[in-house]
């Protein structure tokens, strides 16, 4: 699983403290928050609470911020996935993921350790996307040659509409707030 950071979700070291511990499931949080002023200094406190927790710290789209901050690897952008053999060449214990959007750009992130597949439902950070729906994000998934990861509209209202074992976990923004 994976916590998807995002400006519109508030402060996101609050929300990592709060998340449940979850015994035998690898949580990842990937730090999105391009345009935020100081994104490093509040990168920092999110890699020392995710450090602190026990939980994997992604840079979403920055290798060298996630240098700095010793995260433990990076989070691709779709448009950024042509990096991956190169950051797994020169990074061999990172964890490399990539945003996928479509089946094509799971072919292109093949080397990374996993893709994130989305929109698999309608959600507020792709506004007036078509969302894939579950089937056929499954059928992507399915034909791909790495783990694939549910995102985009996965809440606790939608996540019963995912067959177990379709995927092989899932990411989420606000998903993982009670409402």
């Amino acid at each position: 699983m994976a916590l998807f950071t995002d400006e519109r979700a508030g402060n996101p070291v609050r929300i990592v403290m709060r998340l449940p511990r979850m015994t035998g499931i690898r949580m990842a949080v990937i730090f999105r928050h391009y345009d935020t002023p100081g994104r490093g200094v509040l990168g920092q406190r999110l890699a020392n609470t995710c450090r602190m927790r026990g939980l994997s710290f992604l840079v979403a789209g920055d290798p060298s911020l996630a240098m700095r901050l010793r995260a433990d690897g990076v989070h691709l952008p779709q448009w950024q996935t042509y990096r991956i053999r190169g950051l797994k060449n020169d990074h061999p214990g990172w964890i490399v993921s990539a945003a996928c959007h479509d089946a094509p750009s799971l072919a292109r992130a093949a080397a990374a350790d996993c893709a994130f597949l989305s929109p698999v439902f309608v959600t507020a950070s792709h506004e007036g996307t078509l969302p894939l729906g579950p089937l056929r994000a499954h059928a992507m998934a399915a034909a791909a040659r790495l783990p694939v990861l549910a995102l985009g509209g996965i809440n606790q209202h939608t996540a019963g509409k995912i067959k177990p074992g379709l995927f092989a976990g899932f990411g989420a923004i606000d998903g993982f707030e009670a409402d």
